[in-house]
């Protein structure tokens, strides 16, 4: 049996633009478990196809199309078949993307439908700023990927931007003390009876309460925390054994494990392939 091509992932930022990321992923074997973002994700599946969970819906993601994540939306992907997919991603920050919304006629909290799409006009920009994005570095490598970011942005809103859906309640109020506390203890190994208390709930509850509302029960909130913060500390230049001691984890064989099912690659390739 001929072996599978090796998983590749890189990771752009945007020169001078912050708030958005860039992620190409290769060859993608990883099947990632029900998780959120604090951001917006847009991703154009290059080859192959994607399986995504979202809410109770399952979708199957042909080459060539798209589909977007709202920040904090619970959902699960992975390959559609054994021999793997390849995808593009752009992680786009809220306050960054309003920024760009102010500036047209788009919703001021933009909102994206949970089907999948076909739009070629806007893979082809997507391709366009990765295109951008990989190229040599020039005098005009930042203008000319800051040009192509806006066009694909602003055809992503006009075409496909909605206004969010009318809330029918407020979030249980135990919601932000158990995130709050979650962030201030990250390093720590809170059990749930501790992360209970601090909403002044039972333990059954707290999990009950938390996992209805954000998607994630709180360990895996937490390990959610923890993988940011892992990830800053590599972006900062800091080695990965003393950044997985920094964001909470045993050792760097645990953040191996959890950064490796959380991005599909590991610390130090993530490290290495930031561009």
């Amino acid at each position: 049996m001929p072996r599978r091509p090796k998983a590749q992932i890189t990771f752009h930022s945007l020169p001078g633009i912050p708030g958005f990321e860039a992620v190409r992923a290769r060859n993608m074997a990883n099947a990632f478990p029900r998780h959120v973002h604090g951001v917006y994700v847009l991703v154009l599946v290059e080859d192959g196809s994607r399986l995504l969970r979202r809410g109770d819906a399952t979708f199957t993601i042909p080459e060539g199309w798209m589909y977007v994540l709202n920040p904090h939306e619970a959902h699960a992907c992975a390959p559609a078949s054994e021999a793997g997919c390849g995808y593009l991603a752009l992680c786009m920050d809220g306050e960054a993307l309003r920024d760009i919304a102010a500036c047209t006629e788009m919703p001021s909290a933009p909102f994206f439908r949970s089907e999948p799409f076909a739009d070629a006009l806007l893979a082809t920009r997507m391709r366009q700023l990765f295109a951008k994005l990989e190229s040599a570095p020039n005098a005009a490598h930042a203008t000319d990927a800051a040009h192509a970011l806006h066009g694909l942005v602003t055809a992503l809103l006009a075409r496909h931007a909605t206004q969010p859906p009318a809330q029918d309640r407020q979030p249980h109020r135990a919601i932000t003390p158990i995130k709050d506390f979650l962030e201030t203890h990250f390093a720590a190994t809170p059990t749930l009876v501790t992360i209970a208390q601090a909403a002044c709930l039972s333990p059954c509850h707290c999990q009950r309460i938390f996992t209805r509302e954000t998607g994630l029960s709180p360990h895996d909130w937490l390990v959610r925390i923890r993988i940011r913060k892992a990830r800053a500390l590599l972006d900062a230049g800091c080695p990965p054994t003393q950044a997985a001691l920094d964001a909470g984890f045993a050792d760097l064989s645990h953040l191996t494990r959890t950064f490796r099912t959380a991005m599909g690659t590991t610390p130090g390739h993530y490290a290495a392939n930031r561009h």
